[in-house]
């Protein structure tokens, strides 16, 4: 099995929540078969300032995540509170976006 690891951009912010997210991040991994690939995941912050957070695009509160390695994967991913996530393939995904736009 690959070692895979869950890094969070910026480190120091709410490190509180960080077992939290990295619980439901690895959740999503072992769900989607997509994701069985990926060795690492980037948690990006929204603006420097929470984790979770909702916008326009997607209104349910959500961390999002790169998932480096993943097969057939185009960008980011929202992981939601439960672990569930909105995963589109490289086919449908839009071009990447600023995070302050995610």
């Amino acid at each position: 099995m690959t070692t895979f690891n869950v890094n969070f951009n910026p480190g120091g912010l709410r490190t509180s929540e960080q077992q939290n997210i990295t619980l439901q991040v690895t959740r999503a991994r072992a769900r989607y078969p997509e994701l069985k690939d990926s060795y690492l995941a980037e948690v990006y912050s929204d603006r420097q300032e929470v984790w979770w957070h909702a916008n326009p695009d997607d209104t349910r509160l959500h961390v999002t995540v790169l998932y480096k390695g993943a097969k057939g994967i185009k960008g980011r991913v929202h992981v939601y509170e439960d672990g569930s996530t909105n995963i589109k393939s490289e086919a449908e995904a839009p071009a990447p976006k600023n995070e302050e736009e995610v």
